[in-house]
């Protein structure tokens, strides 16, 4: 809702993020349970919790990350030497007909 940015912690926040990066992948993992335990886990490590708790969600957090990094489909990396190539490509192509 509306100012609720404002009431999230900064572990949840960068979660958020994270998942926003990985919608625009994978919008069904984005939303999945396991996004929501990252999201979970990521509001325990901002909240009053002991340190041993915090530790523990820490680590719990870094492997769900990781799990959803890996499920994942792979990043188009914009290459830019690709893209010199296919426009030279492309070029020639028009100057050869």
């Amino acid at each position: 809702g509306i100012g609720m940015a404002d009431e999230l912690g900064p572990n949840e926040q960068a979660i958020q993020r994270d998942l926003a990066a990985l919608g625009k992948r994978d919008k069904e993992l984005a939303k999945s349970g396991l996004a929501q335990m990252a999201l979970t886990l990521a509001r325990g490590l901002d909240s009053d919790s002991s340190l041993t708790s915090k530790a523990m969600a820490s680590k719990a957090l870094a492997d769900t990350l990781g799990e959803l990094r890996e499920l994942a489909p792979a990043k188009k990396e914009d290459d830019k030497v690709d893209e010199l190539g296919s426009r030279r490509k492309a070029r020639r192509a028009k100057a050869a007909s």
